[in-house]
């Protein structure tokens, strides 16, 4: 089966997903905690797109997940995120195409005051690390 160029990728992206939980914390940590999760957005019915955050008690490795369920590339799509740091990606469906790391920027969006511009590909993932006590922050809407 791993002879099929397909069947090796969906293997290599499992093995990533699997090492993913392993490293973060967030990711089960708090999985029966409604603290250890917060959406970004989740009502943006006109792009199709998903995001929200995986939030570590510490927090220090927390995640955010933006998610393209269309067969449309969403280039430099903003997303409110909570805090201008730099945001590492960890996680992606193209990986070698995506921008490594990005930091945010002023503008308000999804209830935040900053946030990202990302380039997304057609049905795609793109999860990225940052640290902050996401705590503290809320967004003034859902």
């Amino acid at each position: 089966l791993l002879e099929d160029e397909s069947h090796t990728e969906l293997k290599d992206f499992t093995k990533k997903c699997l090492k993913l939980n392993k490293n973060y914390p967030c990711l089960y940590a708090t999985d029966y905690s409604s603290e250890g999760f917060r959406w970004i957005n989740a009502n943006d019915k006109d792009n199709s797109v998903l995001s929200f955050m995986r939030i570590s008690p510490d927090g220090k490795k927390n995640l955010l997940f933006v998610l393209n369920f269309t067969p449309v590339e969403r280039d430099s799509f903003r997303i409110g995120v909570p805090f201008k740091t730099k945001y590492k990606l960890v996680l992606g469906d193209n990986e070698a195409d995506q921008k490594k790391t990005l930091t945010a920027v002023k503008g308000d969006c999804d209830g935040y005051p900053q946030s990202l511009l990302i380039d997304l590909h057609k049905y795609g993932i793109a999860v990225y690390e940052f640290n902050g006590d996401v705590s503290k922050v809320h967004a003034t809407k859902i």
